[in-house]
């Protein structure tokens, strides 16, 4: 697999890159110097799902194309569990406004009655 991509870079005219595993993949991606320009230094970050293949292992069948579109739907839904994420939080704060609000409410309430009761006591005392 290490040849493939090695082939295709240097037909897009790149003339080096490094592959480092971590929790994703980084490549280096140099290009030769040219008259038009100094070389030109490039990072491609993919998912730690995408490293066994370009170590060479699982599907060497699959076209950059797919493994793109593949890697643009796992961001994608990672975005869209994250928004989730936000939304549940949001959900979660009011709801716990609506209650803090509903316990005020009740709050008064009780106060009200108690002023009242309070109120007419003293009424009573000064007959």
């Amino acid at each position: 697999m290490h040849s493939k991509i090695a082939l295709a870079l240097a037909l897009l005219g790149i003339s080096r890159f490094e592959v480092a595993a971590g929790s994703s993949l980084k490549m280096t991606i140099t290009t030769p110097k040219t008259s038009q320009g100094p070389a030109q230094v490039g990072m491609v970050l993919l998912p730690a799902s995408y490293c066994h293949r370009l170590r060479g292992g699982g599907d060497e069948g699959v076209e950059n194309a797919d493994l793109e579109k593949r890697w643009t739907n796992d961001k994608q839904q990672s975005m869209k569990e994250r928004i989730q994420q936000y939304e549940s939080l949001l959900n979660a704060d009011t709801d716990a406004i609506q209650e803090m609000k509903d316990e005020m409410e009740a709050m008064r309430e009780y106060m009200k009655t108690k002023l009242e009761i309070a109120a007419s006591e003293t009424k009573e005392l000064k007959k």
